[in-house]
């Protein structure tokens, strides 16, 4: 693997994303990526060639399945009453978009 290649990847991604990060971000998303290439590598030594195949993990368990009925839910009122803020008949949030570090084309 090439030197700088966590860098590389790190940069990518945030432009394709349009995503701006600062040099310490940047810092911590390539050490979080060099992290998590060395957990999958050790992986790779794990010896498996003596275990069955896994297909279906349910195969020995009986699912239950509840039927499919429709039931009473929570009241509207009592909805409205939990939410932290609301406007008229809606519940109000953040805005994704305004949180978000979007970076101009």
């Amino acid at each position: 693997m090439e030197k700088n290649f966590f860098e590389k990847e790190v940069k990518r991604i945030a432009k394709l994303s349009y995503i701006e990060l600062s040099p310490d971000e940047e810092k911590q998303m390539i050490e979080h990526f060099r992290r998590m290439y060395e957990f999958v590598s050790r992986l790779k030594e794990v010896k498996t060639g003596d275990l069955k195949m896994l297909i279906y993990p349910h195969d020995e368990v009986f699912l239950r399945m509840e039927d499919d009925t429709p039931r009473k839910g929570i009241s509207f009122l009592d909805v409205m009453k939990n939410a932290p803020d609301t406007f008229k008949e809606y519940i109000r949030t953040k805005s994704p978009i305004k949180e978000a570090k979007i970076k101009e084309k």
